[in-house]
């Protein structure tokens, strides 16, 4: 599992997380924007629940995200957690060609997690079974 002091201190606050800050985290790790997008592919695939990210609808002043992109996501999460948007509009990202051919990503997604599992920080980690648990 990971360490939630960890993860934390290798992200930017939640609230101003976009693909480019998160690109530039991936990139100082030695991963590429490839691999943001197979890693967050396994969770999502291009749609999530607005739960899990209604917190950003809610503020005009989010520079992180596009006017919009937020409008469309608020109209289609309707203030309810439990809906489901898709977050990927044939972004240049790829995440749409991904969906389309499960043998590519399960290839993409098997190469980026050797990656990512080789990366070593101070503290020796432990593998995560299940990704919505934080060890703390």
């Amino acid at each position: 599992m990971s360490k939630l002091s960890m993860a934390l201190a290798n992200l930017s606050p939640h609230n101003q997380r976009n693909v480019t800050l998160l690109a530039k985290s991936f990139t100082i790790k030695g991963l590429s924007v490839d691999d943001l997008v197979v890693l967050s592919g396994a969770h999502t695939l291009g749609v999530s629940r607005c739960g899990m990210f209604q917190y950003r609808l809610a503020n005009d002043n989010d520079k992180g995200m596009n006017a919009t992109f937020r409008n469309d996501l608020r109209r289609r999460c309707n203030y309810n957690a439990a809906n489901v948007a898709p977050l990927d509009a044939g972004s240049k990202y790829g995440v749409r060609q991904l969906k389309n051919d499960p043998s590519t990503f399960m290839c993409s997604f098997e190469l980026s997690m050797g990656k990512m599992g080789a990366l070593h920080g101070s503290n020796q980690g432990k593998v995560c079974d299940n990704c919505r648990r934080v060890r703390v």
